[in-house]
């Protein structure tokens, strides 16, 4: 139970931060 939280709390870290590198690429982006 606790493993499977842990997963898909590095799960979404990792897609927020690539939507921020994202957003902030396109932003930066002229």
């Amino acid at each position: 139970m606790l493993v499977a939280v842990e997963i898909s709390l590095a799960l979404w870290g990792i897609i927020v931060c690539a939507a921020m590198e994202a957003v902030q690429f396109f932003y930066l982006m002229p």
